[in-house]
């Protein structure tokens, strides 16, 4: 397996500097904070 072939999910303390630095190498990053689920829990975000 190999890096650009996982999902990750960046929670909401996550800097979205951090999120566009690692899109720009192609990786696929589900930012919460875009999704708007602010305050959600962390086995709620993981069963979506």
């Amino acid at each position: 397996m190999k890096l650009h072939d996982i999902r990750i999910l960046a929670d909401e303390n996550i800097s979205p500097k951090v999120t566009a630095f690692l899109r720009q190498y192609g990786l696929d990053i589900l930012d919460t904070k875009e999704q708007q689920w602010y305050g959600k829990d962390d086995e709620d975000l993981l069963m979506m």
